[in-house]
This record gives structure tokens, C-alpha cells and sequence, in this order.
């Protein structure tokens, strides 16, 4: 899997997580949530910035031990922080603290005096989502590019609500307001711009992400109205409301689609109708074609900047076109899957994989390719080959493009090829004409196979993926090892066999990424002890990778030696700080370049994190946006440079095999 398909994954899990808990919400608000008690209602205290428990007397005195799982029933009211004053009819969702894992969900709606009362909730950690328009939502604070902590850091500033199971909770759940930015999107002439995908987007670091402020935002979203933005009304105005505070921009994205021979499976026209708001004919706030000229607009909690008006202008417009062909004897390859990308475009718009398909295409029985409607600009090229073996030997690939699979095993049905094209991307420039005769050589990348297991003969995770990723970043493939199952549970492993195919020539770092969970059994963590190859370890050193040829016999060696580092970060008055990133760098510097090295958290509201991670000396830095993004150069080399950079004066801890270490952190004025 290359490293943008696997991100396009990761990002498309993240918006269904989404879909589902809003989908819960509303089965919950509707049909399942009992009406809100008036009984036994609770003193209303409005001075806290916390969830308050303040009748806590339904305790354990009556409770009697049931096969079923501990629950509880949650009652309380949701007020606004400001004036105290009943948030109604609201709906309310308590999400469980593992909000990537699959966490439970429970839902009510307020009374017309802000009180709900929600039953069997399971014992837990949860925290409150308010669905109310205007209100910050934990929803806002989440980072669509990260796989696993997107939401649970989201959280983090956030009282959180924990559920005995063996009685009855009251709680007073404060709403903060937050700010609102509103236009009017326009054409040249006056006319309103109707019925386009407008998007607020978040400064984090040197990046802007996509932001979702509410889960009535996601209904507004998916439904295509105005309401709760994403899209201009028929008067061509927009507005998002429920904002925490910070720096934003506002892109508009008009609704075109590039490609006429869209690339087969994977889509549909809903997904293009509801979704597609990943043209390439973009314009941000005021009236600019980049995010380098793009005016921020600073947002303050219960305030509202209006007028954010953006005009859309008359431009000349091109198509590209082209060929993919076969490096080794020039013969057009059919069924390759292209997808055109803007260079140096440093947004995560929420609608970068479910409107993918706009910007993708696929070639035809002459290798042919086009795009459309394309302004000035610099783009990528990324060309993804087909696949000519079976179902069995690449599920995930028959799933992307089942049209290429069917294609090639009715061609020859007993196909199932020792060596894989590689992907590549080639640049290209549009200017003040079209091109038509855009030539791309797919050649053949190399196999790498071998072991993993554990050095002590210990059970390997349920699923674990091993990957070679290029040293400039662009490209990954990789494999992943899944244990059998038996009724239902998993058959334990001592070691499995992994294959990955299709890696581009160059340099490649192996690196390993396991799910160690079998649904709510947490397994222990683990490191990368060694990568060996011909006996030699190469787990922080690249492979020279050559075209077409076959590596075999490499063995990856995981330890569950780990040791934890625990401990808090304060300001220099000693105030703890919630949210503060920490990242751990190895202190010997042979290390930087393997990719397993490396560990990260994240403060709580209290200002307490750990960090599981291999036993060794690390310099402990206050992670920021890394400063390795240079084109072409070694992704590697720039790391290097930046470790050299952030370590100079860096504090330093020690992690043990098996212990838990201790460690006070104050946080740098810069």
C-alpha cells in the first residue's frame, strides 16, 4: 500500500467514525433515549468549568451482582458556561475515552429545562459531545491526518465522565460558546456562487486542517445543505458557528470533476455528490489562488467575524493528457490508476478522500489518460499500476480496483505474477497551454520477504504491517501479517511470513506498525529490536533497492522489553499544561534513521502524559510541525538536520526494560 493510499484510508476510517457516532446520535436523540427524568433533579451549579458530580446517592448499597456488564444511569443538566442559563432540546452523545478503538457510544436529548437522563451506561471514562448549535464540540479540536489519536487528543481539554457501573451518576455538563465566521461567495459578475463545498480550515503548525465543528455539521455535509457550512445557499452564503478560538482560512472549491474516465471501483456517484469537494479550481479567502497568500482569520469565542467574502474570477482553464507505458518495452498499460495532485498545497481538507475521485482516472486499452478544467499550476502525477493477480494473493488491491482485476485474470486466469510495477509520480507543469502528450514509464519494483516474531517465542499481535518506505517520503508498500480465527477468536502466532512487492528503486527503511488489541483486550507494547538481513542488522540504515529484484530472507525481531516514562509539564509559574506534544529522539544518533525509534504523547487536562517505548537514553523535545519538506531531498537527511536542531539543548530521560521512570517537564517559552 502506497503512503498516500494508506493516509487516504486511515482518513476515510476517521469521517465513517464520524457518520456512525452521528448516526448513533440521532437513532439515540429519536428512538432509544428515554425521556429526561424531572425526579430527583440536581443542584444546578454554574460557576465550574468541570463536569460536577453532585448527587452521587444511588450507590452500590442495592446493587446486585448480574451477569451482565456493570452500567449505570447518567442524569444530569447541560448549561451554558456563560450565563448558567438550560441548553434545550438538545441532543447529547457520551462517547467512551477510547474514541479510536471503537468506543461505546450512548445518547439522550436535554428537556426544555437542559435536564437528560441516559440508561445503561457501561462502566467507563466517557466525555460529553453537546449537539447545540453555536457550542464547541470536542468534534472541533480533532486532527483528520491522524489515524489514532485525532479524536482522544481532541478530548483532552474536556471534563471527563466516569461511569462506576454499581450506581447512578449526576452530572452538570457546562457549554462553551463558541466563535462563528460568515460570508458570501461570488462570481465576477455579482452572481451568487450556489451550491459549493466551503471549508474552514485550522492552523496547526506550518498546516491547515479541515475542520468539522459539530456532528450537525457532519448532517449538513452529507446532506448538502447550507446550514452548518460546507456549502454556499442559494443566496451564495455561508457560515460556521461552534469554533474555538484560533487562527483560520476559508477555501471554496467549485464543483467540477477533472475526469472523465474515472478510475473504476471504490466510488460511486454518491460519493461525487455528497462529497466532492476536492476540485482542483480552488480560491481562498480574500480572492487568492494559494494557502501562501491566504488571509487567517482570527477567531474569539462568542464572537462572530462576518463578511468573509470571496470572489470567484473569470480564468483560463486547461486539460492534460497522456500515456502510460510499459519502462522495459514501451507497450501502454491499461487499467493504471492516475490521480492528480497540487504541489505544495499544506491543507488536510475533510474532503480529500471522499471526493478523490474527481481527481482520479484510469487508462485505457492504449494507455490512455486525461484531466480537465485544470488552472495554472504545478501537480503531481501519481500512478498507481494494476494488478494482475488474484483475489487471494491481494484482497486490498480487488477492492481499490476490482475493473483492472476482472480485466487482467479474464486475459489469463491463471496469472499471478512473481514481480509488481511500482508506482510513481511525475511532475508536471501547466501554464498557458494544454499538454497533450504527457508520457509515464512504470517499471518494476523489487520483492522483500522474510520472518517476524518475537525473541522470546512470545504470541505476535492480531494483525501487524511491515513497511518499506522511500528516504524522500513519497512512496511506502507494505505487507501485513493477520492471525487465523477460530469461533471467533484469534489463533495465536509465534511468527508469520510477510511479502511486500512493488517497492519503487532507491533507498528503503523498513519499519513495523501492529495493532495490539483483540477488541477490548489491550496487549502488551512492543519495539523493534532488530532488522536482519544476511545477519547484519539494518533496522536504522536504508536498503538500496534495485529494479525488479527479489529480496529474501529478512528478519524482523520485536521485544516486549518495554519500559514506560511518566510524567508532567508545567509552565514556569508551575501551572500544568493540557495538550503539550512531547516527542522522544534516541540520544545515539545511529538511530535516527529507523523509523521505530522514535515516541510520542500528548498531555491530559491535568498536564500528565506516558510514553511506552524501548529501553534506552532519549532526548526529550516539545514536539512542533517537523521542517523536513523540502522536494526531492532525502526525507531522511531533512529529519536528520532537524533532530540535530531541536535536541541541542534538549532535556534528557532514560527508559528501562520493564520499569516505569518519572520525569517534571517545564515547557519553553519559544
Amino acid at each position: 500500500m502506497s503512503k498516500q493510499t494508506e493516509f487516504g484510508s486511515r482518513h476515510y476510517l476517521f469521517l465513517l467514525k464520524f457518520f456512525a457516532c452521528f448516526a448513533a446520535l440521532l437513532l439515540g436523540s429519536f428512538i432509544l433515549a428515554p425521556k429526561a427524568s424531572m425526579q430527583d433533579e440536581p443542584e444546578v451549579v454554574t460557576t465550574s468549568n468541570v463536569a460536577v458530580v453532585v448527587n452521587n446517592s444511588r450507590m452500590a448499597g442495592n446493587y446486585r451482582p448480574t451477569p451482565e456488564p456493570p452500567k449505570s444511569t447518567v442524569r444530569g443538566r447541560v448549561f451554558y458556561e456563560d450565563t448558567g442559563r438550560a441548553v434545550r432540546r438538545a441532543s447529547i452523545m457520551l462517547m467512551a475515552k477510547n474514541l479510536g478503538g471503537g468506543g461505546r457510544e450512548v445518547s439522550g436529548l436535554t428537556d426544555n429545562n437542559g435536564y437528560f437522563q441516559i440508561k445503561n451506561v457501561a462502566a467507563g471514562t466517557y466525555y460529553a459531545f453537546v449537539n447545540a448549535p453555536g457550542v464547541i464540540s470536542p468534534l472541533a479540536f480533532a486532527d483528520i491526518t491522524k489515524q489514532k489519536d485525532g479524536l482522544e487528543e481532541a478530548v483532552e481539554g474536556f471534563p471527563p465522565i466516569i461511569v462506576s457501573g454499581v450506581g447512578d451518576l449526576d452530572v452538570q455538563i457546562p457549554a462553551r460558546r463558541g466563535g462563528a465566521v460568515s460570508g458570501r461567495v461570488m462570481y465576477a459578475d455579482g452572481d451568487p456562487v450556489i451550491g459549493v463545498k466551503v471549508e474552514i480550515m485550522r492552523r496547526v503548525e506550518k498546516r491547515f486542517v479541515g475542520v468539522i465543528p459539530s456532528f450537525s455539521s457532519i448532517f449538513s455535509m452529507m446532506m448538502g445543505s447550507g446550514g452548518g457550512g460546507f456549502q454556499t445557499d442559494d443566496r451564495g452564503f455561508y457560515r460556521f458557528a461552534g469554533l474555538p478560538a484560533g487562527d483560520y482560512i476559508i477555501k471554496v472549491s467549485e464543483n467540477v470533476s477533472h475526469s472523465e474516465n474515472k478510475a473504476r471501483g471504490g466510488y460511486s456517484p454518491f460519493d461525487e455528490s455528497l462529497f466532492g469537494g476536492n476540485s482542483l479550481l480552488t480560491m481562498f479567502y480574500p480572492d487568492v489562488f494559494t494557502t501562501e497568500k491566504a488571509q487567517t482569520v482570527s477567531v474569539l469565542a462568542g464572537q462572530e467575524q462576518s463578511e468573509i467574502n470571496i470572489t470567484i474570477p473569470d480564468r483560463e482553464l486547461y486539460a492534460v493528457a497522456g500515456k502510460i507505458v510499459s519502462g522495459k518495452d514501451k507497450s501502454p498499460i491499461e487499467n493504471a490508476r492516475i490521480q492528480i495532485k497540487r504541489v505544495g498545497d499544506n491543507t488536510a481538507s475533510i474532503f480529500d478522500e471522499l471526493g478523490k475521485m474527481q481527481q482520479t482516472n484510469s487508462s485505457d486499452e492504449q494507455g490512455n489518460w486525461n484531466f480537465k478544467e485544470l488552472p495554472k499550476g504545478t501537480y503531481n502525477l501519481v500512478v498507481e499500476p494494476p494488478y494482475a493477480g488474484s483475489y487471494q494473493d491481494d484482497p486490498e488491491a480487488y477492492m481499490n480496483n476490482p475493473g483492472a482485476y476482472a480485466s487482467n485474470r479474464n486475459k489469463n486466469p491463471n496469472a499471478t505474477p512473481k514481480l509488481k510495477l511500482a508506482k510513481k509520480i511525475q511532475e508536471i507543469v501547466v501554464e498557458d497551454k494544454n499538454l497533450s502528450e504527457v508520457v509515464i514509464e512504470l517499471f518494476y519494483g523489487a520483492t522483500l520477504s522474510g520472518t517476524i516474531s518475537f525473541d522470546n517465542q512470545q504470541n505476535l499481535p492480531a494483525s501487524i504491517s511491515i513497511t518499506a518506505t522511500a528516504d524522500d517520503g513519497k512512496f511506502s508498500e507494505s505487507a501485513t501479517t493477520n492471525s487465523s480465527y477460530l469461533d471467533g477468536k484469534p489463533t495465536p502466532k509465534k511468527s508469520a511470513d510477510f511479502k511486500i512487492e512493488g517497492i519503487p528503486t532507491g533507498k528503503a527503511f523498513l519499519g513495523v506498525n501492529g495493532r495490539r488489541t483483540y477488541g477490548e483486550e489491550q496487549e502488551p507494547e512492543f519495539y523493534v529490536k532488530s532488522i536482519l538481513l544476511n545477519g547484519k542488522d539494518i533496522s536504522s540504515s536504508p536498503l538500496e533497492i534495485k529494479e525488479g529484484e527479489e529480496i529474501k530472507g529478512v528478519q524482523v525481531i520485536l521485544s516486549k522489553d518495554v519500559g514506560k516514562l511518566k510524567g508532567k509539564v508545567l509552565r514556569a509559574d508551575k501551572s500544568p499544561i493540557a495538550g503539550a506534544k512531547l516527542s522522544l529522539i534516541p540520544t545515539d544518533k545511529q538511530k535516527w534513521g529507523n523509523l521505530n525509534t522514535r515516541f510520542y504523547a500528548a498531555t491530559n487536562s491535568s498536564g500528565d502524559f506516558e510514553i511506552t517505548g524501548a529501553p534506552g537514553e532519549y532526548f526529550v523535545i516539545f514536539y512542533k510541525e517537523p521542517e523536513y519538506v523540502e522536494e526531492g531531498k532525502s526525507w531522511v537527511e531533512q529529519r536528520r538536520k532537524w533532530h540535530e536542531k531541536e535536541t541541542a539543548d534538549a532535556q534528557k530521560a532514560t527508559i528501562k526494560a520493564k520499569e516505569t521512570e518519572t520525569i517534571s517537564l517545564t515547557l519553553p517559552e519559544r
